[in-house]
């Protein structure tokens, strides 16, 4: 295996998540430490995606139709696949995690799970706060 491209960044990388295959539609989102989420496809950087949080990143989930980012002041920001802001979310606590839940049923539900500093386990479905366990 070799390197197939080589990528320079502003900043450092902190969460990197991926869709798509090797061969077909590769997209990667890079969030780095600048709060700046990069987008690489096509074998470069696109320059129209255009995806800044205020704060430094604590975790990057994608769903089927946007990316949502956890900050570290206290913030979970949705934007849509092209870069558009979809949300901010304020939250009462500081976030210590994130992640994606899937539900395969008759209906395909993507949630996220947010764990927050008081031990706090908030669950959303876009902007909309589901339940807290």
């Amino acid at each position: 295996m070799s390197i197939e491209e080589t990528v320079f960044l502003d900043s450092i990388p902190v969460f990197i998540v991926t869709t798509g295959t090797f061969d077909m539609e590769l997209k990667i989102y890079i969030a780095c430490r600048n709060g700046y989420v990069y987008l690489f496809k096509n074998g470069k950087i696109s320059s129209s995606f255009n995806v800044r949080i205020e704060s430094k990143p604590l975790g990057l989930v994608k769903l089927d139709k946007t990316i949502i980012l956890a900050g570290m002041n206290k913030n979970l920001y949705s934007f849509y696949n092209k870069g558009r802001l979809n949300f901010i979310k304020t939250l009462p606590a500081e976030i210590t995690d994130i992640q994606k839940m899937e539900i395969k049923q008759s209906k395909n539900i993507q949630c996220v799970l947010v764990a927050l500093k008081t031990g706090d386990i908030m669950m959303f479905n876009d902007k909309h706060h589901i339940d807290t366990i």
